[in-house]
């Protein structure tokens, strides 16, 4: 029979507490700013309207359309224009901007 030989187990070390310099409102603050702004940049990209409906099990993409505004009309025409009968329209639809892409030159193979 082998005896194995295990490390005496240490004490546990006292937790080390750092402070933050930065409070949670100014955390919240610049979160808020980004998005503002990630939001304001994407008003001037075009967009396109996903629709997902469970009813049918298909999903389609319609668009692109010049703003926000303009996608989102399209999708409450579109869903108001869906007949279900006595069912709740089980349709999903959301806007997503179109970003550029931009394409990269590969070098080598």
């Amino acid at each position: 029979m082998r005896q194995r030989w295990f490390p005496a187990r240490q004490p546990p070390r006292a937790r080390e507490h750092w402070a933050l310099s930065v409070t949670h409102k100014q955390v919240f603050d610049h979160l808020v700013s980004e998005s503002a702004a990630e939001s304001a940049r994407s008003l001037d990209m075009p967009h396109v309207v996903y629709v997902q409906d469970p009813y049918l099990c298909q999903s389609s993409v319609f668009g692109p359309f010049g703003d926000p505004v303009e996608a989102m009309r399209f999708a409450e025409r579109f869903v108001g224009d869906l007949i279900y009968g006595p069912y709740d329209q089980p349709v999903t639809t959301i806007v997503v901007p179109l970003e550029p892409v931009v394409e990269v030159e590969r070098h080598g193979c």
